[in-house]
């Protein structure tokens, strides 16, 4: 049986994208899409809780196949993709991803998934190059001792120099 996987989460290709590359792509293997899954799954959802993927993988028998139109539908964590390939080759799944016109199955080498993997690692790195403390941290001062009585003086009116002195 040939899967069409596809998963609906915002800053991902819409599914309509999605579906137009998979059915390019299976005209061009000449391949028969027997089923469409679509996941539906906020993107921060871990693999654990992604329920409706797991049972999609449990499914899964050996000689199936799934397509994808990027390796990233399937996750955007490399950790987890790795988790995801392991059980699919492990299950004898062929797992064809469009964008790459490679097909990974218990045969493939890892050399030939690591530059995927890679660049995936690279582009969510560039994704989050920020500098300094991440956003709404706070760090701890020698002088949180002090900050209810600090809070109290400025609710007084009284300025920050002044406090400080």
């Amino acid at each position: 049986m040939v899967y069409a996987f596809m998963r609906q989460v915002p800053d991902f290709p819409h599914l309509t994208v999605q579906q137009n590359d998979i059915l390019s792509f299976s005209i061009k293997k000449d391949l028969k899409i027997d089923k469409e899954v679509v996941e539906y799954a906020t993107k921060n959802l871990a693999l654990e809780a992604r329920e409706e993927f797991e049972n999609f993988l449990q499914t899964m028998q050996e000689g199936n196949t799934v397509v994808v139109s990027s390796l990233y539908i399937l996750s955007d964590r490399v950790e987890e993709l790795i988790k995801v390939i392991t059980c699919m080759l492990s299950h004898s799944v062929n797992l064809w991803i469009a964008d790459s016109d490679m097909l990974m199955n218990k045969d493939t080498s890892m050399v030939s998934i690591f530059p995927l993997l890679n660049a995936l690692r690279k582009e969510e790195k560039e994704k989050t190059n920020q500098i300094g403390r991440p956003k709404g941290s706070k760090s701890s001062s020698k002088f949180d001792v002090y900050r209810g009585e600090i809070v109290s003086l400025l609710g007084k009116g009284m300025s920050v120099s002044a406090i400080s002195r």
